[in-house]
């Protein structure tokens, strides 16, 4: 048996797309990082960690299932159908011969975009597979490296999850300069010790989710906190969009096509 990591690429039209990146080291690894297509906003997923894999370097249909359960567990998707061969290709401009295996679901409602997607490259085929998501149009960014919650996080803490990011990830992705916060999470302070380390670290744009929207663009960083119109929010927080008075909710989400049940997450 030999540890793989798993490098964590959260694609998203309000969706999630992972690759699972086998380095073959004797350190186990955890990673992750977000990317969001020009043509949709993104939406939220998490990291996973390392698993113990068979010497032959795959991963079984059983170990892709448990990550995009995973996924899906904070990105509930409805009436949901299996993600075929000609998607990774056609959608993702992926090649076959790079892809190993993969397991995914996409929602069947024309309304929603929610997709989640697990990718395994074949042998030495990572690099391929995200400057092929790039060229499809997907923007990377670093959504921490093991799912941490920063806000709870010291900056000794997240020295540390971004150098394991540093040393791991950014050989593959390359240099960010966007960071979306894990579970729902942000910085209370952008002037201490934790913001100086993401900012040395390269990070200039920083997302995060709040049913309370605002960005703040000034000389130094981009912070953006966004209002997720997800099935999720439409459903259980119409308040979020008819109290501002963005749109109506119920004019938008169709229960019936939903089976009238859209998971609520926590």
């Amino acid at each position: 048996m030999k540890n793989r990591s798993k490098l964590m690429i959260v694609a998203a039209v309000a969706a999630s797309c992972v690759l699972l990146a086998g380095c073959g080291s004797s350190a186990s690894s955890t990673a992750s990082s977000a990317a969001s297509s020009e043509s949709a906003p993104s939406s939220v997923v998490l990291s996973q960690v390392e698993s113990a894999l068979p010497d032959d370097g795959t991963n079984s249909p059983d170990e892709l299932a448990d990550e995009v359960n995973a996924l899906l567990e904070a990105n509930p998707i409805a009436n949901q159908f299996e993600i075929a061969a000609m998607n990774i290709e056609y959608d993702f401009g992926l090649k076959a011969e790079d892809v190993a295996g993969y397991k995914g679901v996409k929602s069947n409602d024309n309304g929603d975009a929610g997709l989640v997607l697990v990718i395994e490259p074949a042998e030495g085929k990572a690099d391929d597979i995200v400057e092929a998501l790039k060229a499809k149009g997907y923007r990377l960014a670093c959504y921490t490296y093991e799912n941490g919650k920063y806000r709870d996080m010291n900056s000794a803490g997240i020295t540390a999850d971004l150098q394991s990011w540093t040393q791991q990830i950014k050989p593959i992705i390359g240099d960010l300069d966007t960071f979306v916060f894990a579970q729902a999470s942000d910085l209370s302070d952008y002037t201490g010790t934790s913001f100086n380390v993401m900012y040395q670290t390269g990070f200039r744009y920083f997302i995060s989710n709040s049913k309370d929207p605002s960005t703040e663009v000034n000389n130094t960083y981009v912070r953006q906190k966004r209002l997720m119109v997800t099935g999720e929010t439409m459903v259980w927080y119409k308040e979020r969009f008819t109290d501002r008075g963005l749109f109506d909710p119920n004019m938008v989400v169709d229960m019936t096509t939903r089976g009238n049940n859209v998971p609520k997450a926590g």
